[in-house]
């Protein structure tokens, strides 16, 4: 199953990388290598995360955790193909990206 990063799901990738090597010199390429492994994880197994209720219990999306990290990759699975819709950090209002589903 093919896997697609929506733009501001990469925009934090980014973001949240040059805030741990600014933190120390070379542990961006640690957290990108977790970001990357559990996005593998996932193209491989699209049902394991945990599913995220919307109203009515309807099924908006599935996250991950990351090993080592506060973060979250947030998936929606189609017919055809996985969405990472965000890297949500844990301590984020929870749902801030789930109108980025509509798109």
């Amino acid at each position: 199953m093919s896997v697609r990063l929506d733009e501001e799901a990469i925009d934090k990738i980014i973001s949240a990388a040059r805030y741990y090597d600014e933190r120390e010199r070379g542990r961006s390429a640690g957290f990108t290598e977790a970001v990357f492994r559990r996005i593998e994880r996932v193209s491989s197994f699209p049902n394991a995360g945990s599913p995220v209720w919307g109203v009515k219990g309807v099924l908006l999306a599935r996250h991950v955790r990351l090993r080592k990290y506060p973060y979250l990759i947030v998936d929606a699975v189609s017919n055809d193909e996985i969405r990472v819709v965000a890297l949500a950090h844990e301590k984020q209002m929870p749902l801030y990206w789930s109108s980025r589903l509509a798109r």
